[in-house]
């Protein structure tokens, strides 16, 4: 597949038919490609959607005709496939800078020129990836239909919207995924997801489906998703599709799993049967691993996993009271600026979202699957993990040994020499 060819057959057929109707699934068969791989191709490649670029040239060359003829602007705007003179002045304004009758009058024009596509191969770095045939798996989530024009503006809302509707609580979002089955017309499905079970109860606003069996492409994209993620998406399309010319797209599915980087970690490395050891936060990931991988043995020091039901301050009642009443969630808004931990205070309203979900979250469930020897050691002044919690997990858990040392709130630094002690005995 020569996608610098397919590319530049698509912008020849588009611009010798800018004054007649333009279909995406006519555009892709004159490129040789699926509707689904050309506009996701289309827009990586040239910046464009396809819609963006056709707008754009037709605003030019109205312009242009504006400019130096005296056709109507009414014929004009038919011409280039605006129906009414009021949308046709709408777009050419937005485009432009400046109306119709001000252009025909002397104001000067934009100019959007015809594009010119020209892939080169690069060099100086090695782009990793693999090749893996994967059985037909299922997926729960929730599932979204959307144009791909705008489509880059709708994908973030949709994420918002997850985690601020607490839906993060109810399923671990591992997948992103984009399919388009037919690989036709002008939307797509874009799915929020995680691996479906069929011992979890799916909830009605979210759907099953099935990825079938396929060969794989697989890309590693390490670093910052927002960031990394549109540079791989360029590499691929620009680079690996270009000079891949042994494989061929089977069908409109692309998935981004977010990893558990753990798991690739301890599986990078060779390690069998690790022994897991965890803090605060950490100790919650070490239950999370643990519960679904073979380990030998797990530690944990003063880790919030469990939530027993307990009295809460009362600066967080009246700013759960604040959000209940008319005119005032603002303010409660403005007082979490003030209420909680240095993370939560600095955090955006979203990410406090997101860090309430992740604190909050009983691990119960986790915790009741792991039946390797486990033990807790926690100081007696744990004010962020209490001791009551440890003493719960201590029971819930197959084979767990709680360990207080008294006087620390931070077990490990306030009394290093017993924790040693105690960690050589148990390992």
């Amino acid at each position: 597949m020569n996608w610098s060819e397919s590319i530049s057959r698509a912008i020849t057929y588009i611009e010798n038919n800018l004054t007649e109707e333009l279909t995406v699934e006519e555009i892709a068969r004159h490129a040789y490609l699926s509707p689904f791989y050309f506009q996701r191709g289309f827009s990586i490649i040239c910046g464009y959607s396809v819609s963006e670029y056709i707008r754009n040239r037709r605003l030019s060359l109205a312009g242009y005709e504006l400019f130096h003829t005296n056709h109507k602007i009414i014929d004009i705007a038919l011409k280039y496939g605006y129906e009414s003179p009021d949308s046709f002045t709408k777009a050419f304004t937005r485009f432009h800078g400046a109306t119709p009758t001000e252009v025909r009058s002397g104001t000067k024009i934009k100019e959007f020129l015809p594009l010119q596509v020209n892939l080169l191969l690069k060099g100086g770095y090695v782009m990793e990836y693999k090749l893996e045939e994967k059985e037909s798996f299922k997926v729960v989530g929730l599932k979204k239909n959307l144009k791909y024009d705008g489509a880059s503006i709708e994908i973030p809302k949709i994420w918002t919207t997850f985690f601020e509707s607490n839906r993060g609580s109810s399923i671990a979002p591992k997948y992103a995924v984009n399919f388009d089955a037919d690989m036709s017309g002008d939307t797509f499905d874009y799915m929020i997801c995680d691996d479906y079970r069929e011992d979890i109860k799916v909830s009605k606003e979210f759907e099953v489906v099935e990825i079938p069996k396929f060969t794989w492409a697989i890309f590693s994209c390490i670093g910052p998703t927002s960031i990394r993620m549109p540079e791989i998406n360029e590499r691929i399309f620009k680079e690996w599709l270009p000079n891949s010319t042994d494989y061929e797209i089977a069908a409109g599915y692309n998935i981004e799993m977010y990893s558990n980087m753990l798991e690739d970690f301890v599986k990078e490395v060779g390690i069998k049967k690790p022994i897991v050891m965890g803090h605060s936060f950490g100790g919650r990931v070490a239950i999370r691993f643990s519960s679904r991988n073979a380990i030998e043995k797990l530690i944990l020091f003063g880790s919030p996993c469990i939530r027993i039901q307990e009295k809460l301050p009362l600066s967080v009642k009246v700013l759960k009271k604040l959000k209940t009443l008319p005119g005032l969630n603002s303010l409660g808004e403005y007082m979490k600026k003030y209420i909680g931990s240095r993370d939560y205070k600095a955090a955006s309203p979203i990410m406090r979202q997101t860090l309430v979900e992740v604190v909050n979250e009983d691990l119960s469930k986790f915790a009741r699957e792991i039946e390797e020897p486990t033990l807790l050691i926690w100081g007696e002044y744990d004010t962020e993990a209490p001791v009551a919690e440890a003493k719960e997990l201590e029971k819930i858990m197959v084979d767990a040994a709680l360990i207080l040392l008294p006087g620390t709130h931070y077990a490990y630094l306030e009394n290093l020499p017993r924790v040693v002690e105690i960690l050589n005995n148990f390992i």
